[in-house]
């Protein structure tokens, strides 16, 4: 840990933590109640310090990442025999992509994705691809 990150993160906690502490009974069950309260805000604090320098850090390797859209390709990743896009470093900084919502098919509602759960009617028909139903 830096000199800086451990200054950043005693400055996003003193301020609160010497009014907070004031005058603070912190002895027997509602001392360890109030400790326990305050080692959820500290780690909150820290984790809201740490976050933003993984974003900042995450938004400095996409602007490395450049796509090259007449090849459908990463510019940086190609040099080494990654032609695809988005590249294995953009996947994994942005994590799996949402799955598509499910869509109704038709027919027996036991088969549909869309359906799945909802216990339709009897006859248990899905109402197909047109419908607005979710």
């Amino acid at each position: 840990m830096t000199d800086e990150l451990r200054q950043r993160i005693a400055d996003a906690i003193r301020p609160t933590m010497l009014m907070g502490l004031q005058d603070a009974e912190l002895f027997d069950a509602p001392g360890a109640e109030r400790i326990g309260e305050w080692v959820d805000w500290i780690s909150n604090k820290v984790t809201e310090v740490l976050q933003s320098d993984l974003d900042q850090l995450r938004g400095r390797i996409h602007s490395l990442h450049k796509y090259v859209p007449d090849a459908d390709y990463c510019d940086l990743c190609s040099n080494h025999g990654d032609i695809t896009w988005p590249c294995a470093t953009v996947r994994a900084l942005d994590g799996p992509p949402e799955p598509a919502p499910a869509v109704h098919v038709g027919g027996n509602a036991e088969d549909c994705p869309a359906c799945d759960g909802t216990n339709p009617p009897y006859l248990f028909i899905c109402p197909g691809p047109d419908s607005e139903e979710a």
